[in-house]
């Protein structure tokens, strides 16, 4: 089986490193495995792949992808490679749904917390070496407790849970939109369909 590895990003931390796909040749010798570091270079060896670890295919090789059974996108969002042609064949498409959810989650419980407790004019105070205890003190400052605050999530997939679990123990209600019920919302969390 030929094996496509194509991560190719403008962010380097996303891109799977060398050594990596040499143990891979190591681990899985009855396979072939094919590396792309450019889109030309995935363009050119797309159409040997029976797999495709990629969050590319471009649209006017695909035609010419006939071994093609399998795309796994290293990325959570597949939008482009929904094209028609890709979608209208039997190639399984699969991506990395929920990979980040928990440092997505920890992210806005981050921003949250920085944001009701006003953390950005305190910094900005710090550094003009200027004292905020009246910008961030007393009933007028604006400075909120987490406990009681709402927070809506539009969409129930792995960040929202992930959201929802982290909100909870702050005492943060939430309120969700799901597109569809698949399963119940959590405990505690006050829904909406659309």
């Amino acid at each position: 089986m030929n094996i496509l590895i194509g991560v190719i990003s403008p962010a380097a931390a996303w891109v799977l490193p060398r050594h990596f796909v040499d143990r891979l040749r190591r681990d899985f010798p009855h396979h072939t495995f094919l590396d792309a570091w450019d889109r030309d270079a995935l363009r050119r060896l797309l159409p040997d792949a029976d797999v495709a670890f990629t969050p590319f295919i471009d649209r006017g090789v695909f035609a010419a992808a006939t071994r093609l059974r399998w795309v796994q996108s290293p990325a959570v969002g597949v939008g482009s490679l929904m094209f028609p042609e890709l979608r209208a064949s039997a190639v399984l498409i699969t991506s990395a749904r929920g990979i980040r959810a928990r440092s997505i989650a920890e992210h806005v419980i981050g921003v949250t917390i920085a944001l009701a407790r006003r953390l950005p004019v305190a910094v900005r105070a710090q550094i003009a070496h200027r004292w905020a205890q009246d910008e961030l003190a007393g009933p007028a400052s604006g400075v909120r407790a987490l406990d009681g605050l709402r927070m809506g999530i539009v969409g129930l997939g792995s960040i929202g849970l992930e959201i929802v679990k982290l909100a909870a123990p702050f005492g943060i209600r939430v309120s969700a939109i799901r597109r569809r019920a698949q399963t119940s919302p959590p405990a505690g969390v006050k829904e909406a369909g659309y």
